[in-house]
């Protein structure tokens, strides 16, 4: 078992719940396990392959093996996987309740979060709020970024725990994601 293995085992950005909090009730809205079964080939873990990321110097020097390997998780998944795990996401939306609510999500669940509403799909209500936090969204892909309907209330909470704590070029949303209202 590789470290990164090791490691998802106890903190997992590829599993996990979206919730949504309606008045003092929150449950789940959404579950996803992209939880990755194949190891990243040595290669793809050089730092050559990280320097156009963004990072500062001083990010650099904390860039670990396993967290090279979690970006690279996250850039893949965000190719393969964003478009179809968005629509399903788009779907519960629609189907949840019309009142005021506020839809929170971390990890991967962001970047469902961010390619749902960011897709021209997501059924137009005013009443949602969506809250995305310790998710490495600099690296959100820029190509998902369609189209975003009127209405809805984006809060990027900037800053991480666990891994994405040395990283906070990472947690800051680029503009193409401010802007896209």
């Amino acid at each position: 078992m590789t470290d990164i293995k090791k490691t998802l085992k106890q903190a997992n950005p590829f599993k996990g719940k979206i919730q949504i909090k309606v008045g003092n009730q929150t449950r789940t809205l959404f579950a996803y396990d992209l939880t990755p079964k194949d190891d990243v080939e040595f290669q793809k873990t050089l730092m050559c392959h990280y320097q156009n990321i963004g990072l500062s110097s001083t990010e650099k020097q904390h860039l670990s093996s396993c967290d090279r390997e979690r970006i690279y998780y996250f850039l893949k998944l965000a190719e393969e996987q964003l478009e179809e795990y968005g629509q399903s996401f788009c779907d519960r939306v629609h189907r949840s309740a019309d009142k005021k609510c506020t839809i929170k999500a971390d990890g991967f669940g962001a970047y469902i979060v961010l390619a749902a509403l960011h897709s021209g799909d997501m059924p137009e209500r005013s009443n949602i709020c969506f809250e995305v936090e310790n998710s490495p969204i600099s690296l959100f892909p820029k190509k998902l970024v369609k189209k975003r309907k009127p209405g809805f209330e984006l809060k990027v909470i900037e800053g991480g725990k666990d891994w994405l704590e040395p990283y906070t070029s990472l947690t800051t949303a680029p503009r193409f994601l401010k802007t896209a209202a």
